[in-house]
């Protein structure tokens, strides 16, 4: 989860600091003012640095208590911010739970795997207009306990947690 945060702090201040020379070169232009590219590109390299530092320790400090229990072993569900758990049952087991992670790995990624406790993490890809959510779902009797919670904050979590119990249960006849 680090590593996928670093490269989303990567790309939105490498798009910062273009997005400023860009903006310098045009008011130079239509301001009839001189542009000089070696003072433009520095600046525009100090405003990447300050940029990425704060855009990716922000997210990091805020996400991290999440990152961290979905890529841990632990099998106890914490209370993160809007936790919302759903019940979905399910008929009989037809290709077994390696089956059904299967399914869900291609539209999540599958952190952990507890095959034993019938126990799975995964988490939604962090984008630009997305942090994700995190998804801890437990396979009882005839049922899935499905534990979803965001990443950071409740800025569109309801339409983007539809998208993912959707997709969780188009995988169940899978299971």
């Amino acid at each position: 989860m680090k590593k996928i945060l670093r490269n989303l702090a990567f790309r939105a201040a490498a798009a910062f600091a273009l997005s400023h020379i860009l903006v310098k070169a045009a008011y130079a232009l239509y301001g009839d003012k001189l542009f000089y590219l070696g003072e433009t590109v520095l600046a525009a390299s100090l405003v990447f640095i300050v940029f990425y530092g704060l855009f990716y320790s922000l997210a990091w400090s805020t996400c991290k208590p999440v990152a961290q229990f979905i890529e841990s072993e632990s099998n106890s569900i914490p209370k993160f911010g809007s936790t919302e758990l759903k019940e979905i049952s399910h008929e009989g087991v037809d290709g077994g739970i390696e089956r059904f992670v299967a399914r869900i790995d291609e539209h999540f990624v599958v952190s952990r795997l507890d095959v034993e406790n019938q126990f799975i993490k995964c988490f939604q890809q962090p984008t630009f207009t997305s942090w994700g959510l995190a998804y801890v779902i437990k396979v009882e009797d005839q049922k899935l306990l499905i534990h979803s919670f965001p990443f950071i904050g409740d800025l569109g979590v309801r339409r983007l947690r539809k998208k993912g119990l959707d997709q969780i249960e188009a995988c169940i006849p899978y299971f």
